[in-house]
């Protein structure tokens, strides 16, 4: 019979895979076919396979699960609102609704999580599906697991470096394979976010990259705005172009 433990075993759902691991078992993983804004059906089949092959490798089934979500699945925005006296499950309510409306998408489609920033004035906020979070769920429950968490990938990083970053502008840079997720911050507050498509990945396109995203958002003195990556840029850091600070790589896991 198989045993269970209350130590949770943790996944990461990318675009076309599921990845499933333990500290002390293998990880595993199952294909994730195409999926839509409506039907996130593939995800619960992708994970109940990698569920099932973990169940059938150890002797011990972890009960609970947690669960990073990668940033294709995820909607960053920042929107202007004075939230100082709003409380915070009617805060993500309202993040929802303003992501939905900005993005052209019926009433009920996101499920957010949002903060005030300084001054509450400002609402930083990230929406992931409403049909990929029941995705999970149905899945954890076909195979009696406990969905502990779902995390936004960038958001758990932005909130695990927040006070890593010491200058109240910067832009925060995180590499994963080959995207880069972007933030800027100005003058204390998160002001934007970006998902870039990385090409060669050296230096000189982190750079353009960086430059290219903080005039988007109206920052005019991008060779003055201080980055703080985790990331891998080929070749040797350039030392008078701009000011690079490295992040320990990190992961929940």
């Amino acid at each position: 019979m198989l045993r269970r433990w209350s130590k949770p075993a943790r996944a990461r759902i990318e675009a076309r895979r599921v990845l499933l691991w333990t500290a002390h078992a293998e990880p595993v993983e199952a294909g994730i076919g195409a999926v839509d804004a409506d039907d996130y059906a593939p995800v619960t089949e992708a994970l109940s396979e990698a569920l099932a092959q973990m169940a059938a490798s150890v002797a011990r089934m972890p009960t609970r699960l947690e669960v990073e979500i990668t940033d294709i699945h995820v909607h960053y925005d920042v929107f202007d609102a004075d939230v100082r006296a709003i409380k915070s499950a009617a805060m993500c309510d309202l993040a929802a609704r303003a992501m939905e409306e900005a993005l052209g998408l019926p009433s009920g489609r996101l499920v957010a999580r949002a903060r005030a920033q300084r001054r509450g004035t400002s609402l930083l906020a990230c929406g992931m599906p409403a049909t990929l979070l029941r995705a999970l769920r149905q899945a954890c429950e076909a195979r009696a697991v406990v969905l502990a968490h779902a995390r936004p990938a960038f958001a758990d990083f932005l909130d695990h470096h927040a006070q890593d970053i010491h200058a109240d502008d910067a832009v925060l840079a995180r590499q994963d394979g080959s995207e880069l997720m972007l933030a800027l911050r100005r003058k204390g507050n998160w002001l934007g976010f970006s998902r870039e498509r990385l090409g060669a990945g050296d230096w000189s396109e982190f750079s353009r990259l960086c430059s290219a995203f903080c005039l988007r958002l109206g920052a005019p003195d991008t060779a003055r705005i201080p980055v703080w990556l985790d990331a891998a840029p080929l070749g040797a850091m350039p030392e008078a172009e701009r000011d690079w600070h490295r992040l320990p790589t990190w992961s929940r896991a």
